[in-house]
């Protein structure tokens, strides 16, 4: 058993406000969570958010967002170090469950969510396989779906540049680039960059706002040539297209409320 005290995001330093047109901000937050018990771990993800003003009326912007993550596991993650060894099932699980990932509407909108990750053989995803069965699945079919599984990481950094600009009432428009990587070791990889540039609209309401996004997976642009590592499967692609489509929830904005 294990607990799992959280503390969520919050202001750590901030000026100026990303809802006031013409004026320009930073943002610092950081989410710190630890969990106790059967194993132990600590996550800490801190996130940088600026906003530049490019115009007053109407409020156009540019905005960038950093983000990074890092987990130190205490009792598990020697899965993400082997290939895939006796008694990694359970220590799989964890790992999963505790693990960095990226991708998403609100991260990498290239990509699914939590698609980005370090990838291995989730012997957890097929319980009726004896651990013989498993090797022998995965050596007759490495791209199988449990043999090539995003379980997670212990490094993770996200980069994203953003021109937003204004609709029409509540609803409001960007082009993106977004960028990612999730590493099994806790270093840093730019060498998966995971490039993906976009477009996206959203709707903001007096409850939540909606996000729409479709990004372009760049060719060759995914990962450097050489790089090692298992190959991430191909999340799929539209009309033959690489590209992804996302939809996501976030606070609202109020200056664009829909019941304003």
């Amino acid at each position: 058993m294990s607990v799992v005290p959280s503390f969520p995001t919050g202001i750590l330093a901030r000026v100026g406000s990303p809802y006031e047109p013409g004026e320009f901000g930073v943002q610092l937050t950081s989410s710190l969570q630890f969990s106790f018990g059967t194993t132990k771990d600590i996550k800490l993800q801190p996130d940088l958010r600026m906003w530049f003003p490019l115009s007053r009326s109407p409020e156009v912007a540019f905005v960038v967002r950093t983000n990074l993550g890092f987990l130190f596991p205490s009792g598990f993650g020697q899965s993400l170090d082997t290939y895939f060894q006796e008694g990694d099932t359970r220590d799989q699980q964890y790992v999963y469950f505790r693990g960095l990932f990226s991708g998403g509407a609100t991260s990498n909108r290239g990509y699914l969510a939590e698609w980005i990750a370090a990838r291995a053989p989730a012997s957890f995803l097929l319980p009726q396989l004896g651990l013989a069965e498993f090797r022998e699945l995965c050596a007759w079919d490495a791209a199988a779906p449990a043999c090539n599984m995003a379980v997670g990481g212990r490094a993770m950094w996200e980069g994203s540049t953003e021109l937003q600009f204004p609709i029409y009432g509540p609803v409001s428009g960007s082009v993106f680039v977004d960028t990612s990587d999730v590493s099994p070791q806790r270093v840093i990889r730019f060498k998966y960059p995971h490039l993906s540039p976009g477009i996206g609209v959203r709707l903001d309401t007096s409850i939540l706002a909606v996000k729409l996004a479709i990004a372009y997976r760049v060719p060759g642009l995914q990962r450097a040539t050489g790089t090692g590592g298992p190959e991430e499967p191909d999340p799929g692609k539209i009309l033959g297209v690489p590209i992804t489509f996302n939809v996501g929830l976030e606070p609202p904005n109020p200056q664009r409320s829909a019941s304003e």
